[in-house]
């Protein structure tokens, strides 16, 4: 009899563990983020061309985020990025700065309240050539996705190499990393 109750207790320690486990291979919240970050000179036309996340191999490429800046008493900061496609989807999204810094939150199609704001960060940018984003909700089931923006098209492959480079030395898996075509666009 205390044979059986002590196998109980090791299976249901092992459960534990596994459920522990699913829940931190969420989002991750210790990205480093671009300090003094100039908003404004984000401004213009962005080219992405690698990324993890599913949702773009439903598009069918040149993809182009068009960036505005605004600056508003009620909300500060912020830019909003206007995407389109050859698939002819369009989105948009609203970038808002914490503090300054490349720490955002993100407003899906301006239709999300602002407790439901998705996490990004603008890790690293030389605002003329490219920039490293992560993005991730946490109320979703999703890992978070990496981005890597260019600001002309067709890509320089030696600054997407230096910028998975960066991604790999903070950690993150480039194992699901595809391009998106930007030829003949």
């Amino acid at each position: 009899m205390f044979l059986v109750k002590y196998e109980f207790v090791v299976v249901f320690l092992f459960i534990n563990f596994v459920n522990i486990d699913i829940t931190f291979a969420k989002c991750r919240l210790n990205v480093p983020a671009m300090q003094n970050l100039q908003l404004k000179r984000m401004s213009g036309l962005w080219y992405p061309v690698e990324t993890d996340d599913p949702s773009v191999n439903a598009r069918k490429g040149c993809d182009t985020f068009n960036v505005t800046y605004s600056n508003s008493v009620e909300k500060g900061e912020s830019i909003t990025a206007f995407l389109t496609s050859n698939a002819k989807k369009y989105e948009r999204f609203t970038l808002y700065s914490v503090n300054g810094t490349g720490r955002l939150k993100i407003q899906n199609n301006g239709n999300r309240k602002i407790a439901d704001l998705i996490d990004g960060w603008l890790i690293s940018s030389d605002y003329v050539n490219y920039s490293m984003w992560y993005v991730c909700n946490e109320n979703s089931k999703d890992p978070g996705y990496k981005y890597i923006g260019l600001r002309e098209r067709p890509p320089k492959m030696d600054i997407v190499k230096q910028i998975s480079s960066m991604f790999i030395s903070l950690g993150f898996d480039l194992t699901d990393l595809r391009s998106i075509n930007q030829m003949n666009c």
